[in-house]
């Protein structure tokens, strides 16, 4: 499992995620740290994704190849997959693997996001995905818990 999160929101789910389907959690971070000021940080997002920057990321994947089964979490920004993330995918091949992406949101739900995975990782399998609002991550433990059931 791969997962980004700025605010804590996307990682409380991850948590939960690799919990039920006894998976190793990889934390996708930067190589130079996003700062912790929320203004700020939108600012940086917005850049990223206007001038389609792919920040480098801090670290790899140990034996990513074997892997067949990726849970791949996010927050959807502005509508699309954070850039953060897409750098991940350009780093990590997930041709002939599949993945069950789940994020979290301020009420825009994917939006975006699976045609921008999709177009990340060609020859992936991309399955049902699970989509949660932010502020509503802690009610709905229950509901990360059947999505991974029938995922796994």
């Amino acid at each position: 499992m791969a997962v980004f999160s700025w605010s804590g929101n996307t990682l409380a789910v991850a948590d939960r995620v690799a919990e039920d389907a006894h998976a190793e959690l990889f934390r996708i971070e930067p190589a130079t740290p996003y700062t912790t000021d929320y203004n700020e940080m939108l600012q940086i997002a917005q850049d990223e994704q206007a001038a389609d920057t792919l920040p480098k990321i801090a670290g790899d994947v140990p034996n990513w190849s074997a892997y067949s089964t990726v849970y791949l979490g996010f927050p959807t920004w502005w509508g699309h997959l954070p850039q953060i993330v897409k750098s991940f995918l350009a780093e990590h091949d997930c041709t002939g693997k599949v993945v069950y992406p789940f994020n979290t949101h301020a009420g825009s739900g994917f939006a975006s996001c699976l045609s921008d995975l999709a177009a990340a990782c060609p020859g992936a399998d991309i399955r049902d995905g699970l989509s949660l609002s932010g502020d509503s991550v802690s009610s709905n433990m229950a509901r990360i818990d059947s999505w991974v059931a029938a995922s796994v």
